[in-house]
């Protein structure tokens, strides 16, 4: 018996590329169109969307763990790189952001480094004699 869905798999794997490349050339072409069908239907089921969305999270959490962490190992440096641009990019954003941050925090943070600087304080102590 022909199985349809195990015939799309094979044939996904066979031209992964073809795929994506005519996959985006649709999107692009039908970009508003597709909007236009999707945001309706987005905006009536808000709620049970992230309902379906957190379930899913919840239930896969170790399986996108580790889909992540393989993700990041094969492309540390390439994420690195990204990383590294978005810094130089962004610096009076995140400068900004910083600021913002202190100011909004700053109790928290003194009673942090207090406490950091306490414990390291102890551990030196300890280690010197």
């Amino acid at each position: 018996m022909f199985d349809k869905k195990e015939y799309q798999k094979e044939y996904y794997k066979k031209n992964k590329d073809k795929v994506k490349e005519y996959k985006k050339k649709y999107y692009k072409e039908n970009k508003d169109k597709l909007k236009d069908k999707a945001m309706p239907y987005r905006v009536k089921n808000r709620e049970r969307i992230k309902e379906n969305a957190k379930e899913y999270r919840i239930k896969n959490k170790d399986k996108n763990n580790a889909y992540a962490k393989e993700y990041y190992r094969e492309n540390k440096d390439k994420i690195k790189e990204s990383i590294k641009e978005y810094r130089i990019k962004n610096k009076d954003k995140l400068n900004e952001y910083g600021k913002e941050y202190y100011q909004n925090n700053k109790d928290k943070i003194k009673e942090y480094a207090k406490e950091y600087y306490k414990k390291n304080k102890d551990k030196e102590k300890n280690h010197g004699s």
